[in-house]
């Protein structure tokens, strides 16, 4: 279980994680797992799962937790690669549940 976990963080943290520059800044951490599903003629299906916290955090109200809160999974039809488009609408909803004013715009 730590060990997967240890991935999926990887996934949002790592340099060479599929994610990680989709997360800079974020100070909630987050894991999960990009996907892109090609779907011919058309574009692939772009998709993002993932949870937060996913590492020990303090809330707003000074609470500290070390168990996840929200999970997510993103699935965009026909738009592309997970990294590009899921993962910045997971990011924004996890801004949004922790009351977080985005930091970055959308990519597109």
């Amino acid at each position: 279980m730590a060990g997967l976990q240890e991935a999926l963080r990887a996934v949002t943290t790592a340099p060479n994680g599929t994610a990680t520059h989709r997360f800079v800044g974020l100070a909630v951490p987050v894991a999960g797992k990009t996907g892109t599903a090609e779907a011919p003629p058309n574009n692939s299906h772009a998709w993002f799962v993932g949870y937060a916290p996913a590492a020990p955090y303090t809330l707003a109200d000074g609470t500290a937790t070390t168990a996840p809160q929200i999970a997510v999974a993103v699935l965009m039809e026909n738009a592309g690669e997970g990294s590009v488009v899921s993962a910045p609408i997971f990011r924004r909803i996890i801004e949004l549940y922790y009351g977080i004013t985005p930091l970055a715009p959308y990519p597109w």
